[in-house]
């Protein structure tokens, strides 16, 4: 038989059951509404943490794509140490614009997250303090996620930019103009005149020998204008000056840039510009292009 003090035919008691914990409180504040803010903008879902809000799966979610994005983000940029590597880095266009997906994705991570976790945290009473909360809520996301973005539109922009540069669609020339080619079927060249646009078959002509292009030059010195003209503003100003000197033989190639606010740019003994101007040219560099080509008889 069982005692009264055991309870039951073993003597032993029964433990006590652990009591159910109940579900912290979610803070509420311009405080806990700020720091959640701050700390998603930081690392997504510290902000929810702070403020005791319960991580939800959509939570977990976008913690875990700013973790890949992050780690994706150090695997690009972390090996660059200079321009050659960064110019890799443009060269290479996916790489190029998976950088930019990555920068997107860090900031609608942060840009979700703060939201969230900041209108969890939001003050319940007290106009004042809910516009408090909501001003400096917005700042946070601004500063922090905004620098993201920008990030992102300049890789976009930039990837545009030399995609156009060095397309395969066929260039437009500014004048068009004939093209002059030279055939060999015997020691005397042959040269003839096709209009642009134009194609030709050579089928009865046989090719003896090619002679490279300035074959007995020892510079080819080439001239890159820019020029910056538009409506509403006269004239064409070429703010782009480059010189670009090649060796026929190896192919060494040096690139000059002529600063577009050089004042007084000296010209060739024995040119007619250098007789004109003596001293140089009396304004910036950009200058010489518009007022030589308004005047091509003279010069």
């Amino acid at each position: 038989m069982s005692s009264p003090e055991t309870g039951d035919e073993s003597g032993a008691a029964e433990p006590d059951q652990p009591k159910p914990q109940e579900p912290k409180e979610v803070r509420t504040g311009y405080v806990p509404c700020s720091a959640a803010a701050v700390c998603s903008v930081i690392m997504p879902g510290t902000g929810h943490l702070v403020v005791r809000a319960p991580v939800r799966r959509r939570v977990k979610v976008v913690a875990s794509l700013n973790v890949v994005a992050m780690i994706a983000a150090v695997a690009i940029v972390g090996p660059v140490s200079g321009t050659t590597d960064l110019a890799e880095i443009v060269a290479s266009r996916v790489v190029f614009v998976g950088l930019g997906i990555v920068l997107l994705t860090l900031a609608g991570t942060r840009l979700w997250s703060a939201i969230d976790s900041a209108w969890i945290a939001r003050p319940v009473q007290g106009r004042p303090v809910k516009v408090a909360a909501l001003i400096t809520a917005a700042l946070v996301v601004v500063g922090g996620v905004g620098p993201l973005v920008v990030a992102a539109d300049y890789i976009i922009e930039t990837d545009r930019a030399v995609e156009r540069v060095f397309g395969s669609d066929d260039a437009e020339t500014a004048i068009p103009s004939e093209l002059t080619t030279t055939t060999t079927d015997s020691p005397t060249a042959v040269s003839t005149t096709v209009p642009r646009n134009t194609t030709t078959t050579e089928s009865t002509t046989k090719s003896t020998a090619t002679v490279a292009p300035f074959a007995e030059t020892e510079r080819v010195n080439v001239l890159l204008l820019g020029g910056d003209a538009g409506p509403g503003r006269p004239g064409l100003r070429t703010d782009t000056m480059i010189v670009v000197s090649i060796d026929p033989v190896t192919g060494d190639t040096v690139m000059m840039s002529v600063p577009r606010n050089l004042w007084g740019l000296p010209f060739p003994p024995g040119t007619v510009l250098a007789e004109k101007y003596p001293r140089g040219f009396p304004g910036l560099a950009n200058a010489v292009y518009p007022t030589v080509n308004a005047h091509p008889d003279d010069y």
